[in-house]
């Protein structure tokens, strides 16, 4: 009951990121003859997209924690925060019907990726927490193999206006949370 009650916030925040995605489709579908899509940009929507099912997928694994502290329950919060943030920086509420997504996503990559190399710094410490408290999915290896590459590129996309390593940046990301989805999302069984 306990887990079922903290969860309830942590979904809401996981749908409005959810949401804030699907408003941005149906808005470009709408606006198709003037909005101009960028395929990277997009790519980057549906990676984080993916991460926050991925989260709120794992979050059941959680139902098993006895003890709550608020200490905890923020830190999911948080994590489930930044990923809003994340797709919100993405598509900004106040986005012209015309915009250039190309644009946009080089005017917002700075606060993009620095938000990127925060979230995954909270990642890193939720995978040694997780350690702590057993729930860990994944042994360090794979796991590192998987944040390391991101925070490194999370540094130089931070740096660097390059469409080319935009572009490859973009297309390893998706592969690598697809991949990271397949190997260590935990089937679901009812009690």
């Amino acid at each position: 009951m306990l887990f079922e009650y903290l969860t309830v916030l942590v979904s809401v925040v996981v749908g409005l990121s959810l949401t804030h995605f699907l408003t941005a489709l149906i808005r470009i579908v709408h606006n198709r003859d003037s909005v101009r899509p960028y395929w990277v940009h997009l790519l980057w929507s549906l990676s984080i997209m993916l991460w926050t099912i991925s989260f709120w997928w794992f979050t059941f694994a959680m139902s098993d924690v006895q003890r709550w502290s608020l200490g905890l329950f923020a830190f999911v919060m948080l994590y489930a925060v930044m990923l809003y943030v994340l797709m919100a920086l993405l598509f900004p509420e106040d986005i012209d019907p015309d915009e250039d997504h190309q644009s946009l996503f080089f005017e917002n990559k700075t606060w993009f990726f620095s938000t990127l190399l925060l979230f995954l710094v909270i990642d890193l410490f939720d995978f040694w927490m997780r350690l702590e408290t057993g729930l860990d999915i994944v042994t360090l290896g794979p796991y590192l193999g998987f944040i390391g590459p991101l925070i490194v590129f999370s540094i130089i996309a931070i740096l660097s206006d390059n469409r080319r390593f935009h572009a490859f940046f973009a297309v390893q990301a998706f592969v690598w949370v697809i991949g990271f989805m397949v190997l260590t999302l935990p089937t679901l069984e009812s009690a």
